[in-house]
């Protein structure tokens, strides 16, 4: 299964976490929005990584009940301007 099948394919559904990657220049300005728009839609925080240039946070979605392209169109109405 290629990742083009893998965004309308409920998120409950696919085993990897779902890891969002900022870069540390933009961590200030984005994690808290999306972040809360995560937890809001049923998915865990598990862990954090850091690396020179970017903070990387990873959920479990196991509880989530959106597909790829449904998160994208939530995370974009909060990121309009």
């Amino acid at each position: 299964m290629d990742l083009v099948e893998l965004r309308d394919k409920k998120l409950r559904t696919i085993k990897t976490p779902i890891i969002l990657s900022i870069n540390k220049k933009n961590v200030e300005k984005y994690y808290e929005t999306v972040s809360s728009q995560l937890l809001e839609n049923n998915f865990l925080f598990i862990n954090k990584s850091e690396t020179k240039f970017w903070d990387h946070f990873i959920f479990d979605q196991k509880k989530v009940d959106l597909t790829f392209n449904e998160l994208k169109k939530k995370l974009k109405k909060n990121f309009s301007n």
